[in-house]
C-alpha cells in the first residue's frame, strides 16, 4: 500500500482463551498501536525513499496452557512518488510561465493536475509540460501559487506549490505645457508617469525621452 498508512490488523487465530497476544515487525520505521491485544493497528510513516520495501509481520499467539503458534504475513510499502517542480523568476507581466517538472517515482507513469491562483489562463494542464498565461497588472504586484499533485500508477500521490509574482506595469505619462501657442516657444515636458506599485516612488524608476 501507500505511505503513509494505518493498517488495522484482526488477529484470526483459534486458541483456547483466555489467550495472549505479540505482535512484531522486523521494521523500526512502522509502530503498532498496542503489540499484545487482540486486535491492533500498524502505522507506516511516510515513504520518500524512491523505492519500494517489504515489511514482515508476525504474530505469536499462546493459549492459556501456554501453547503457542506463530504466523507471519508480508506487506508491501509502496515509496510515494516526489512531486517537484520549478518557476522562472518573478518578472513583469504579462507574460507565460512554463514550470520545469522534476518530480520522480518509484512506480511507473505519473499523472499530472496543475493549477492556478490566484486563476489564470493554462494550457496542458494533466501533462508534465503545462503552460500558464499571466495576465498584466496595472495595481500592485501579484503572487500566483502553482500547485501540482502527481499520481503513480499505484494510486500513490503527492502534491507540492511554488509561486511566482507577477510585477504590474508602469503607465507612462507626460504633461506638455503650454498646450499650445505661437512660436517659437520653449515646451515644458512634466512626467505624469506612475509606477502602479505601491510604495515605489517615481524617482526610483528610469525613464527615456525621445523626440523623434
Amino acid at each position: 500500500g501507500c505511505a503513509p498508512d494505518t493498517l488495522s490488523l484482526s488477529n484470526g487465530s483459534f486458541v483456547k482463551a483466555p489467550a495472549r497476544y505479540y505482535w512484531t515487525v522486523n521494521s523500526g520505521l512502522v509502530s503498532f498501536a498496542d503489540d499484545s491485544s487482540a486486535t491492533t493497528s500498524l502505522y507506516i510513516p511516510d515513504w520518500h525513499t524512491g523505492r519500494d520495501t517489504t515489511i514482515q509481520i508476525s504474530l505469536r499467539t499462546i493459549s492459556t496452557d501456554g501453547c503457542l503458534h506463530d504466523t507471519t504475513f508480508n506487506y508491501t510499502i509502496y515509496s510515494r512518488p516526489l512531486a517537484h517542480f520549478s518557476l522562472p523568476a518573478s518578472d513583469c507581466a504579462p507574460r507565460f510561465i512554463y514550470p520545469l517538472d522534476s518530480s520522480t517515482t518509484a512506480g511507473n507513469n505519473l499523472n499530472y493536475t496543475w493549477r492556478i491562483f490566484p486563476r489564470a489562463d493554462g494550457g496542458a494542464l494533466t501533462t508534465s509540460l503545462p503552460n500558464f498565461e499571466i495576465p498584466a497588472s496595472f495595481s500592485d504586484s501579484v503572487v500566483y501559487t502553482v500547485y501540482l499533485t502527481i499520481t503513480d500508477d499505484r494510486g500513490c500521490t503527492d502534491s507540492t506549490s511554488r509561486t511566482f509574482t507577477a510585477y504590474p506595469r508602469p503607465t507612462a505619462a507626460f504633461i506638455v505645457s503650454p498646450r499650445d501657442s505661437c512660436g517659437p516657444l520653449n515646451l515644458q515636458f512634466t512626467n505624469a508617469s506612475i509606477s502602479g506599485q505601491t510604495g515605489m516612488a517615481t524617482n526610483t524608476m528610469q525613464f527615456v525621452w525621445d523626440f523623434g
